[in-house]
């Protein structure tokens, strides 16, 4: 595999997982290049909203239980979709190579 640069044409090139891990702790490029966080899902609380409307709708606050219902099932559905997009950030990390030579950073 070639830099794709037109500039460098190298072919020194490594998967930036790899170049990451080589890199000594006390380097500054050992942050800007770390893989990204994994997202932090409280599942749990959302489903314990979730448990109290439907408790407050059998009890007879409809109207209320079906605010708190559907506020949990939102904020659930928030952080299942937080969760993919961090996930997806942490897979194409994985995939990206770094060019030895001219420092360029991309997915091929």
């Amino acid at each position: 595999m070639k830099c794709r640069s037109d500039r460098c044409g190298s072919t020194n090139i490594q998967l930036l997982s790899a170049y990451w891990q080589s890199l000594p702790s006390d380097s500054p490029l050992k942050k800007s290049l770390a893989q990204p966080a994994a997202a932090e899902s409280q599942f749990a609380w959302a489903v314990g909203v979730a448990v109290v409307g439907i408790a407050a709708v059998a009890s007879g606050a409809v109207l209320a239980g079906l605010g708190v219902l559907l506020a949990g099932g939102l904020w659930g559905a928030g952080m299942w979709k937080r969760t993919e997009a961090a996930e997806a950030a942490r897979a194409a990390w994985g995939l990206q190579v770094r060019c030895l030579a001219c420092t360029e950073t991309w997915q091929p």
